[in-house]
């Protein structure tokens, strides 16, 4: 009998499976002057500016795991680059014991907050909170049966770890994803 992965795997399978606007011209020529503020280590220049960074991570990693086949190992890599240290190392073991398996996910996740964690001062490494909609995620065996469980919630809350990266489009890669029992909230407003 195969052997299937911890329940640990299996969330962290299913949230595998995760933006700035500009000023007009005239609003920027009737704008006071005021001094720019320093960016911190991270390039930032602001909280918002942060968290618009890091929402753009965490959505260009998850739309990354929803264009994921296990059977076509090429896919993997553009999950990959948005993942750095302990996020990267238990994102590929976890790819290469699916494809070992010859698991299979269909569906789509779909990020639905990312929020600067209370501790968080956005400068140099930082967390984040995010809650991920996997309610339409399947993973399934060789057999075609799920082993998503029934008690699974429909959304994850996760917290993620933010670093600075010169191989990410957003300045930003995520270091660490784990689940969360604290910080925002996931429940519909």
């Amino acid at each position: 009998m195969p052997s299937h992965p911890s329940s640990r795997r299996l969330r962290h399978r299913a949230a595998s499976i995760a933006l700035i606007a500009g000023l007009a011209a005239g609003a920027v020529a009737c704008a006071p002057d005021e001094p720019e503020p320093d960016p911190t280590p991270t390039g930032f220049a602001s909280e918002e500016e942060a968290l618009e960074a890091a929402r753009a991570t965490y959505e260009g990693y998850v739309n990354a795991t929803n264009d994921l086949v296990f059977a076509e190992a090429e896919t993997a890599e553009a999950v990959y680059d948005w993942l750095v240290d302990e996020a990267l190392a238990s994102e590929r073991e976890t790819i290469v014991e699916s494809q070992a398996e010859a698991l299979s996910r269909s569906g789509a996740a779909v990020v639905e907050l990312v929020e600067l964690s209370a501790t968080s001062d956005f400068s140099g490494d930082f967390d984040g909170d995010a809650c991920v909609n996997v309610s339409d995620v399947d993973i399934t065996d060789a057999s075609g049966d799920s082993l998503v469980s029934p008690d699974r919630p429909d959304v994850l809350t996760i917290r993620l770890t933010f670093v600075p990266s010169n191989t990410t489009s957003t300045g930003l890669a995520i270091s660490v994803i784990t689940g969360r029992d604290d910080g925002a909230s996931c429940e519909p407003s």
